[in-house]
């Protein structure tokens, strides 16, 4: 999809094009990561995903369940569902 000629459906499809016009002449490399992988980030994405609220860790502490799974990835503790 992303390095491909395909066709991107709606903002995906401009979200994709800006990221591509920031990166263009750089050396960057993206690698999908699955989301057991990195559970925090996939927590804070289904965590905002469904409050549709603006929220800021710091000042705010982060939900108990996330800060679980922060701390297993702190002492690389592999987090399995």
């Amino acid at each position: 999809m992303v390095n491909g000629d395909g066709a991107v459906p709606g903002r995906l499809g401009l979200t994709i094009s800006r990221i591509k016009s920031l990166v263009l002449g750089r050396q960057i490399t993206f690698t999908h990561v699955y989301s057991e992988a990195n559970a925090v980030a996939d927590a804070l994405a289904r965590l905002a995903s469904t409050t549709h609220v603006c929220q800021s860790f710091p000042p705010s502490p982060l939900p108990a369940h996330i800060r679980g799974l922060a701390h297993l990835d702190r002492i690389q503790m592999p987090y399995v569902r």
